[in-house]
């Protein structure tokens, strides 16, 4: 069906930005004065990703498909 396509796809791209970000903080982590970003970096951007991906599904179930804001379109 390719309403579950599009939004696998979507979803699949949105976890992929989430992970690369998650990687930048994870390297900024590793620098001193970078833990004062990257901390308060992890919290928004699990909120983020929370809220996101709970918007996301409610659409899904209404039959639309949901485009991520911020999402790196790699699929």
């Amino acid at each position: 069906h390719p309403l579950i396509k599009e939004n696998g796809r979507s979803a699949v791209n949105f976890n992929l930005t989430i992970l690369f970000a998650v990687f930048a903080l994870s390297l900024l982590l590793c620098t001193g004065i970078g833990a004062l970003i990257a901390i308060p970096g992890f919290v928004l951007l699990g909120v983020f990703h929370l809220v996101f991906t709970i918007i996301a599904a409610i659409r899904a179930r209404e039959g639309a498909v949901y485009a991520y804001p911020l999402c790196l379109k790699l699929l």
